[in-house]
């Protein structure tokens, strides 16, 4: 405890100097009693959480000044001229987050006690009004809580009016509130009564020589506390969208930061000793491992202290008028939402007239009269008609700004949203699967309905591209100002990158990865407008997109919960038991690269579970009994003798993995049984039958030679009988096999045929041929040629059922970032990491890849004797391992 104690004394006296040298950054003051101030570090396990604020601020744009005191009050912070001394360092753009309460509650002790709705609220308004006066920004905070459990375990209130009093005056002064007393409260609880001791200076005798009969502290906060609430603070600056917001660093550069000064200072210092990963003995001083050990651990209790589901992601700030009584079914949209104005106006019938209004930005704001509006006319007994064009896949739905209408009841219309024109142009046809026709059975896209006079109006919830508005009301107008896209999305940046001497393979890159991002939603979907739903195994080759170009996104972990809630064992994943097989898969490959040991933990049961059902189903002489029925894609499905042999490589690919995963956990039996079920499986191995799905799997699982496998089949005949799902794992047999150039030329040829037919996404199915003598997608047909979306497709999506957006396409982005960029991971947590670039045809390739330390930059150059020369960027706790 004692080396933990200097360790945080160490960084805080590290950070603060950090923070001290440039004038010219904005300054955050905090105001406030002890459960904010500064604490003497010194054997002193007491802090305060606005110490912790610099941990998340960019040092070189703000400054943390905290003038918080122990025992203060809004009356004591006056009386003591110690917000004089703020308000005359205030300078405009600078901040004051205001948090008092505590003390101002003491009616027994004039010299601090305000009166809820007297002084107190007097003083506030004082701070709020003299801090706008200099051009600052005030940001007002009820006080965090006190940890109070009742004998049923609910944490009762302390605070009395307090809060409530800062909530009115916040609507009252229209200031900016964080409501640090509902989002501690919120943690509080679900830490429950034991738990939340963590988070106060609760310590038993004899570990602080201060404090040799230990404390019991339930209103103050230690280190680990701090920085929990802190973190509840920089929430909320980010909630209430506060230009503040935009100087926020990633929580773990701070570590960086104190780690590599520590290490400097002393860079031959002794290591702390660790038993059961606690801190002991009594060292000083830190050395590199040491230092980079303890910052893990330290981040990782930052990271993890709001439970899951908690505030952090979930919680909705609502208005005061809310009770607490929403704190539970309210909730935050993950999402955010983004207004497009179409690109073009394809195509219009009878009378539409100043259409090209549509193009231009909106606002959402309906007006009186018909100036700037297009206007649809229907006659008596015809239609008028517009069809728009977003210029790429969306997720969302659409906007109509009214502009009125020749009718004072509403009009009826007819929306269409397609991820084609043709599909914007088709007809619905829910009773069956059937080429030529779409479906509205997985989102609803095909809309007859009433559209108000004025105002606005928001229609649908898909995957499109392209709307259709038809007026269906005779002798009618309708004028519309505005008809914008509303795109729906997860605002999270690329961190992956890839460019090259190659735009073709650029562009596939980039929509590859578009094409996951649009399937980010909730949780990680199939396709935005069919299949909505959390399926394990098409979720493989999106989870490889999201790390190579995400990083650690939550969805994953998220979505594997879900799909465990969804399919409780001994069920198989969606109903197939090859998605429990790609179950196993993705949890080694999400281990690999998050190295979240305790995500694993959680899922240990299942996974155990699991590898016992499947190792029962099969025997000595490899005979297995999983499910009466098998599947690895649908354009595999005919070929059944093809299909046996590459669902009895998934299942080795599965089981060592599998024999990987119980290593992790330290569960030597079922690694042993998952080897063994391996063993037992390739006792019988089938031929792939010339299935270039089948061969994939097999070489990949190590029961048929890459070389063998790709000069007999997968390489034969170039794309032909390539998939979009199954493509990737025919690439990375490519890969197995040195088949490089081999494997860039196909991508080349079959996404970017794709890309040639005008997809902006990447599609559910897809075969070259389709293409002879087809038109684009973002085309009216002509006569005579065949529509790419409608005229094609089979099994569960023919014609415009056929998905334009599907996840499991992204094959390219992940392959291109592994095998030409050459980035890969060899150790958990992408703590190493080999690159091993493979050009093939390409002068020159440069990119990123997103690790939990940071980003690795490559670039990869051909000199003139063909040779690649590579310049690496990495985090100093990655280790490059270059071939």
């Amino acid at each position: 405890m004692k080396s933990k104690a200097l360790f945080f004394s160490v960084l805080s006296l590290i950070m603060l100097q950090s923070f001290l040298s440039a004038n010219d950054r904005i300054t955050v003051y905090t105001i406030g009693d002890s459960t904010m101030a500064d604490k003497d570090t010194v054997d002193n396990p007491e802090r305060g959480w606005a110490m912790a604020l610099p941990l998340f601020f960019d040092a070189g744009k703000v400054k943390i000044d905290n003038h918080a005191k122990n025992g203060r009050s809004t009356k004591s912070f006056i009386d003591e001229k110690r917000w004089e001394t703020v308000v005359n360092s205030l300078k405009s753009g600078d901040y004051v987050f205001i948090q008092f309460g505590h003390n101002d509650e003491k009616q027994d002790n004039p010299s601090v006690y305000a009166a809820p709705h007297g002084a107190y609220k007097d003083n506030l308004t004082r701070f709020v009004e003299e801090t706008r006066a200099k051009g600052a920004n005030p940001v007002l905070m009820t006080p965090i809580v006190r940890r109070k459990f009742n004998d049923k375990g609910v944490l009762t209130d302390t605070h009395g009016e307090y809060p409530d009093v800062v909530r009115q005056l916040a609507v009252e002064l229209n200031v900016p509130l964080i409501d640090m007393e509902k989002k501690s409260r919120r943690v509080i609880q679900q830490l429950g009564d034991e738990a939340s001791k963590k988070l106060f200076v609760w310590f038993d005798a004899g570990v602080y020589r201060k404090f040799p009969k230990g404390k019991q502290d339930d209103t103050h906060l230690n280190e680990r506390g701090a920085q929990a609430i802190a973190k509840l603070a920089v929430e909320g600056v980010e909630k209430l969208n506060l230009p503040l917001a935009s100087l926020l660093k990633p929580v773990h550069v701070f570590m960086d930061e104190a780690m590599k000064r520590i290490a400097e200072e002393d860079p031959n210092a002794y290591l702390i000793d660790m038993a059961e990963g606690e801190l002991q003995g009594d060292r000083t001083h830190f050395n590199e491992k040491a230092a980079e050990e303890l910052g893990r651990k330290m981040y990782e209790q930052i990271k993890n202290i709001v439970p899951a589901g908690g505030i952090s992601q979930s919680q909705a700030a609502l208005p005061p008028v809310f009770g607490a009584e929403y704190a539970e079914t309210a909730q935050k949209d993950e999402l955010t939402r983004v207004f497009i104005s179409p690109v073009r106006i394809i195509w219009k019938s009878g009378d539409v007239v100043n259409e090209d209004v549509l193009l231009k930005k909106g606002g959402s704001q309906a007006a009186m009269g018909a100036k700037n509006t297009c206007a649809i006319k229907s006659g008596i007994g015809d239609t008028a008609s517009i069809l728009l064009d977003y210029g790429k896949e969306i997720h969302g739905g659409l906007q109509l700004v009214m502009g009125s209408s020749s009718r004072r009841e509403p009009s009826l219309v007819r929306i269409r949203f397609g991820e084609s024109v043709g599909e914007a142009n088709s007809t619905t046809l829910n009773s069956e699967w059937k080429v030529g026709f779409s479906t509205d059975d997985h989102a609803k896209r095909d809309i007859v309905m009433e559209i108000p006079r004025d105002g606005l109006i928001e229609i649908g919830n898909t995957g499109f591209r392209f709307v259709r508005i038809d007026l269906l009301q005779s002798n009618t107008t309708i004028r519309l100002r505005e008809a914008r896209a509303v795109l729906r999305f997860r605002d999270i940046p690329y961190l992956g990158s890839f460019r090259s001497s190659d735009e073709r393979l650029d562009k596939i890159w980039l929509t590859g990865a578009y094409t996951v991002h649009l399937n980010m939603q909730e949780y990680l979907w199939d396709g935005i407008k069919r299949d909505r739903l959390v399926w394990l195994g098409d979720m493989h080759p999106e989870v490889a997109t999201i790390i190579r170009v995400f990083g650690a996104n939550e969805v994953i972990p998220k979505s594997l919960d879900y799909a465990c809630e969804q399919y409780p064992l001994p069920a198989w994943m969606n109903g197939m038991s090859a998605y429990s097989l790609w179950y196993l898969i993705i949890h080694y490959e999400w281990y690999m690269h998050s190295g979240d040991l305790d995500f694993l933990k959680k899922h240990r049961d299942y996974i155990l579970g699991l590898i016992a059902q499947i190792d029962g189903k099969v025997d000595e002489k490899g005979v297995e009994t999983l499910a009466p029925s098998r599947f690895l894609d649908w354009p595999s499905s005919p070929n059944q003798a093809g299909v046996e042999a590459g669902y009895r490589a998934l299942i080795v690919w599965a089981m060592h993995d599998a024999e990987k995963l119980c290593k992790i956990l330290d569960e030597p039996d079922f690694a042993v049984k998952a080897a063994h079920c391996a063993e037992k499986m390739n006792k019988h191995i089938a031929p792939h039958n010339n299935l270039k799905q089948a061969a994939a799997l097999m070489a990949i699982a190590d029961i048929l030679d890459a070389q063998k496998a790709c000069n007999e089949v997968i390489s034969v005949g170039g794309a032909q009988g390539f998939s979009t799902f199954y493509g990737y794992y025919m690439l990375q047999a490519q890969a197995k096999a040195g088949q490089y150039q081999n494997a860039l030329d196909i991508i080349r040829q079959y996404w970017g045929g794709m890309l040639d037919m005008g997809a902006t996404t990447f599609w559910e199915d897809f075969d070259l041929k389709w293409t002879e003598n087809a038109a684009r997608l973002d085309e009216i047909t002509p006569a005579g040629k065949q529509d790419i979306h409608g005229d094609f497709g089979a099994y569960c999506y023919p014609g415009f059922r056929h998905s334009l957006c599907h996840g499991w396409s992204s094959g390219p982005t992940a392959w291109l970032t592994e095998y030409v960029l050459g980035i890969k991971a060899v150790d958990a947590g992408c703590r190493t990491v080999k690159i091993e670039p493979h050009l093939a045809d390409l002068q020159w390739v440069e990119g990123s890849f997103p690790t939990p330390y940071g980003i690795i930059k490559v670039r990869h150059t051909k000199d003139k004797n063909g040779k690649t020369v590579s310049e690496i960027s990495a985090p100093k706790e990655v280790k490059i391992i270059k071939n």
